[in-house]
């Protein structure tokens, strides 16, 4: 549960940060389809409130642009799915180092 709500946290801290910078809008966010994400194998919801956030960095390499981004989600959530046996890539959001915010597992699922 713990990973699971993490990049949501980097989405708001985005959004507060952009904020005091004076832009008042959130940063974008792509959808899992729109990075070619695998559906869930199975979903598991949070129990609502969230009681911790957990912010937290992948191993992964680096990315300037979307394609290069996406082909890092792709195999992250690969690795989650075939290799860890999660059902799904193990983070709610994550951030590229493009400023976009990539939807993994999504908003209210662990």
């Amino acid at each position: 549960m713990r990973n699971s709500i993490l990049l949501l946290v980097f989405s708001l801290i985005f959004c507060v940060i952009h904020t005091f910078a004076g832009k008042t809008e959130c940063p974008r966010i792509k959808l899992k389809r729109q990075w070619g994400g695998k559906p869930a194998k199975a979903l598991t919801y949070q129990v609502r409130p969230i009681r911790y956030v957990i912010i937290h960095h992948t191993v992964s390499g680096e990315c300037s642009d979307f394609l290069r981004c996406a082909s890092i989600l792709q195999n992250t959530q690969t690795y989650h799915m075939n290799d860890l046996d999660y059902n799904d890539i193990g983070f709610n959001f994550l951030i590229g180092n493009d400023g976009i915010v990539y939807e993994g597992t999504g908003w209210g699922v662990r």
